[in-house]
């Protein structure tokens, strides 16, 4: 995320939200400070958080081949704000982001 907005590049990005789905509505539970990480080290942290979907703009071929060979799921080539972009995601109304 940057500014509250998909981040236009993952590998770079500088910090990642975790979100939540629970009962219709979607719940911040954690933020991963990114910067000054290597690659290695980012998705060793991505995946000690056990997601099952990550969800950026643009992403490395290498990165996202490693997300996959951990089981998460990645939908790319998305931008605009957090909510609505989950809301949308999700298929849930407006107001169901916490």
């Amino acid at each position: 995320m940057w500014q509250n907005r998909v981040a236009p590049l993952m590998d770079c990005c500088s910090m990642l939200k975790i979100f939540e789905l629970k009962k219709d509505r979607i719940t911040e539970v954690g933020v991963l400070d990114m910067r000054e990480k290597n690659m290695a080290e980012r998705i060793k942290m991505v995946r000690e958080m056990h997601p099952e979907i990550l969800i950026c703009n643009g992403i490395s071929f290498f990165y996202r081949a490693c997300l996959l060979i951990n089981a998460i799921h990645v939908i790319p080539n998305v931008m605009g704000e957090e909510e609505s972009v989950l809301n949308e995601i999700f298929g849930l109304p407006k107001n169901k982001f916490n």
